[in-house]
């Protein structure tokens, strides 16, 4: 199959911004998830909530997922294409129609509301699906991955991203013990 130079150009684009945001996001993300399993918690369900053993303190000896090779592709097409593909590359273009796209500016991109909308939509999606107390904060990579669509111009750096951040979940749960 012969791509067009114009798609290896922007795919080795979308590699730069992918290992930029996982350089600055992730090492606080790891440190903070390892607190959060070893520490936080713990302290959360035994002192504030009274549970005894419902959730033990996970420690980080557990491995990587048995399915981590079946898991890349899957979250690379199956998920992260998918996803951004519907809610970057057609509702927030969509919607980049009905609001000003230059109604914010960060970091080189301009946006307008429709990002904020997706990222809404995409948040609400994500809890319709099966309710955890954590979806909530699925706002704040729907934020980035609208953020990469503006910056871009297109929906491949965040794909890249979206695929990295389901993995990095996968392998730190399965490190960690966590049940999927």
């Amino acid at each position: 199959i012969q791509y067009p130079e114009p798609f290896w150009a922007e795919l080795g684009r979308a590699a730069r911004w992918l290992l930029v945001i996982v350089l600055v996001i992730y090492p606080a993300f790891v440190l903070g998830n390892h607190l959060w399993q070893t520490v936080g918690l713990p302290y959360v369900t035994d002192e504030l909530l009274g549970m005894r053993h419902p959730y033990r303190p996970h420690f980080p000896t557990h491995g990587l997922p048995d399915d981590l090779l079946v898991q890349i592709p899957y979250q690379l097409i199956g998920v992260g294409f998918a996803e951004e593909f519907f809610y970057r590359g057609y509702m927030q273009t969509r919607l980049d129609g009905l609001f000003r796209t230059d109604r914010f500016r960060l970091l080189g991109a301009s946006f307008g509301w429709s990002l904020f909308i997706t990222a809404a939509l995409f948040t609400l999606g994500h809890s319709l699906v099966t309710w955890q107390w954590w979806q909530p904060f699925i706002l704040f990579p729907a934020l980035l991955f609208g953020w990469l669509r503006a910056r871009t111009g297109n929906i491949l750096a965040g794909t890249l991203f979206h695929a990295f951040s389901n993995l990095a979940m996968h392998v730190l749960d399965s490190i960690y013990g966590v049940a999927g």
